[in-house]
């Protein structure tokens, strides 16, 4: 039949050469007659055709008419090359003679949407939301919904941030908060990133630092500069954990490497900072090594403890001058040994947060002596 001309059959033959499906491989006679039905308007073999000339399969690579096809495979209702040849005047594709053209773009990713196409709809909506003027935020919204409600993670980031802000829909923090989590269970950096901000600024979300951390941990990894820097500022403020100096260099020196232009003034910042320090820590060396810092929150209290509560009696004192002649060798020897580190900062922050139960402020202080 394949011979006598019949089209289903040319597309049948040309499958089995493509797949090896009851014959050897071949890949030349395989573009013969798939080539053949596709001449014919037999829609399958139009988008198998495109894809031979784009990969080279049994022909010369021709991204030129590889998207001939598809473009006649999407005008004879193809719903695969419908999207493709949409996302392709999205883009642009020069090798294959295609301009980027946003009004070709809308029209087939329109007609991918209404069939159901929930990466078509991301598309459109990025369209109607930015590349059109003026901007049509509701068209946006609608196709963003639509395809957010089948899971597709672009979209549920991108309607999140829409619902936040309440840009083209009535503002829904709770609903927004929902999509920014099931982007960022799915590894979505930006997602990560806004959930982690609404959790540290408790932004319709009870505050949680810790939280926070581990979502821009997460981004961070995936090269978000922003969730990097983020987490400088919180070990290097502090907000709500320890002011650790050589955390917040660590992340601002991440976040430089992956291209914040304001990271390396940070760096240099965390170094100033701790140089002073050094020639500061005229007291409590341990809490400064574990710290980061003579001048931050636990170490003001702790400093208040020992002015206002050993310096008042006799025992007091001589354990002030044991501490002083033993804690420098100690912090000398061991300051940036992890092990050190990690055993004093359990200990002293179970410490200062009872000393701040009893009253004992963490705010700025100047030693007596």
């Amino acid at each position: 039949m394949a011979e006598a001309g019949n089209a289903e059959a040319e597309y049948a033959v040309g499958t089995a050469y493509l797949t090896s499906d009851g014959v050897e491989k071949n890949l030349e006679k395989a573009f013969y007659w798939i080539s053949r039905a596709a001449e014919q308007g037999v829609v399958d073999a139009q988008s198998d055709l495109s894809i031979m000339y784009l990969k080279g399969d049994g022909v010369q690579k021709d991204p030129v008419k590889s998207f001939g096809w598809r473009l006649k495979a999407a005008e004879n209702g193809d719903a695969d090359s419908i999207f493709y040849v949409g996302a392709t005047y999205y883009d642009g594709d020069a090798d294959a003679g295609v301009p980027q053209d946003n009004s070709l773009a809308e029209k087939w990713l329109l007609k991918a949407s209404e069939l159901g196409d929930a990466e078509a709809q991301y598309f459109l909506a990025n369209i109607y939301a930015f590349r059109v003027e003026p901007a049509d935020w509701k068209e946006a919204a609608k196709w963003l919904k639509i395809s957010s409600d089948k899971g597709y993670t672009s979209s549920q980031y991108l309607y999140g941030l829409m619902l936040k802000d309440g840009e083209g829909v009535s503002r829904d923090v709770p609903k927004a908060i929902s999509l920014f989590r099931s982007a960022a269970e799915k590894g979505m950096p930006d997602a990560e990133y806004n959930l982690g901000v609404m959790y540290l600024n408790g932004e319709g979300i009870l505050k949680n630092v810790p939280q926070a951390i581990t979502l821009f941990k997460s981004a961070s990894q995936k090269g978000y500069a922003d969730a990097s820097y983020n987490l400088g500022m919180i070990y290097g403020k502090p907000m709500g954990v320890p002011l650790d100096l050589q955390e917040a260099k660590k992340w601002f020196q991440i976040a430089a490497q992956q291209g914040d232009v304001d990271a390396a003034d940070k760096v240099r910042e965390c170094d100033q900072l701790m140089n002073q320090s050094a020639s500061k820590s005229g007291g409590c060396y341990i809490a400064t090594a574990v710290y980061g810092s003579y001048d931050c929150p636990p170490v003001w209290t702790l400093r208040r403890y020992r002015d206002i509560v050993l310096d008042s009696t006799w025992y007091g004192r001589l354990f002030v001058r044991v501490y002083y002649a033993v804690s420098p060798t100690m912090v000398k020897l061991f300051g940036k040994q992890k092990w050190f580190v990690s055993f004093w900062q359990k200990r002293l922050n179970h410490f200062v947060s009872r000393l701040n139960s009893d009253g004992f402020e963490d705010t700025p202080y100047r030693d007596k002596h």
